[in-house]
């Protein structure tokens, strides 16, 4: 299957947070696919980004771990702007980590801090993209990595408009839909408000 990621749609992210990016882009909502369904695509994604070694086994639980931790992270990004939802989203990203990659905190002789796993195979892999989260969290190309405004599509994306303004993945699909959408509604909304009151 050819996928949104293989036709270029999405911006590249920078180093670091570009394994982020694809992570949430292994499921499609508009396509209906998700490249992590089962414990061998999971394997081959975590070895194809240099995440798992080879051998190491994956399972179901592995999955069903992968899937929340991604599903969490988009969720903060998504929900990072409405104080409302934005501390669920965060709450539901602490438990994901928490069950899915053991850390700890190390410090090098030169005082470089790094979150390292404690275990290894699929909670290693998991646990450098939890640590990718903590590293670039809060700074200013973490606020460029982004979910489609479009809740049929939420595909991860890096905005790279000087503004930080980017609400689609692509304003020639999600961009123009969602302009017509608010067209029509707004079209419905004047032609109700254009109606007599009975008495």
């Amino acid at each position: 299957m050819v996928t949104r990621e293989q036709n270029g749609k999405p911006d590249v992210a920078p180093e670091g947070l570009e394994v982020l990016r694809l992570f949430m882009n292994t499921r499609d909502l508009e396509a209906e696919f998700d490249e992590l369904d089962e414990a061998t695509h999971l394997a081959t994604w975590l070895q194809s980004h240099e995440l798992l070694r080879a051998g190491e086994t994956v399972d179901q639980a592995d999955v069903a771990k992968a899937v929340r931790l991604r599903e969490a992270i988009r969720a903060v990004l998504r929900d990072r702007s409405d104080p409302s939802r934005a501390s669920a989203a965060a709450a539901a990203f602490n438990m994901a980590a928490q069950s899915a990659a053991p850390l700890q905190v190390e410090i090098s002789p030169d005082l470089v801090i790094k979150l390292v796993s404690t275990r290894s195979g699929v909670p290693r892999a998991l646990a450098r993209i939890v640590a990718a989260v903590a590293e670039h969290a809060g700074t200013p190309c973490w606020e460029r990595l982004k979910v489609c405004s479009n809740p049929d599509c939420q595909w991860a994306f890096y905005d790279h408009a000087r503004n930080k303004t980017g609400r689609w993945c692509n304003m020639a699909t999600c961009g123009n839909k969602s302009k017509a959408k608010s067209y029509r509604r707004r079209q419905v909304e004047a032609a109700t408000a254009s109606i007599p009151k009975t008495p």
